[in-house]
């Protein structure tokens, strides 16, 4: 299962602008690119926008994935992480 967590809109932006990104995907309000270096053999890192940005309640988010991930993929593992995180955050106040 890939994990993603949350990071800023500025290392996001960072990251887009530092190297030329690979397998960028604007789709509606969510976007994606990974890292044109791998990060070992057969990973990436991987940055994702969730919300539209314009709105100012986008969410961005950064992991470690395979190589040929897909946006799919990418949105399937941020939507768990923030799951994973409401049901940490109840069980919290329970």
């Amino acid at each position: 299962m890939l994990k993603m967590t949350r990071t800023t809109r500025e290392r996001f932006n960072e990251m887009y602008e530092i190297l030329p990104p690979t397998e960028w995907v604007h789709f509606y309000s969510s976007e994606s690119f990974k890292m044109c270096e791998r990060y070992t053999e057969d990973t990436v890192r991987a940055f994702v926008r969730l919300g539209p940005e314009s709105s100012g309640l986008a969410s961005f988010w950064e992991g470690i994935v395979p190589i040929g991930t897909r946006h799919k993929a990418l949105l399937d593992a941020v939507h768990a992480s923030i799951l994973a995180s409401m049901q940490a955050s109840t069980k919290t106040e329970h």
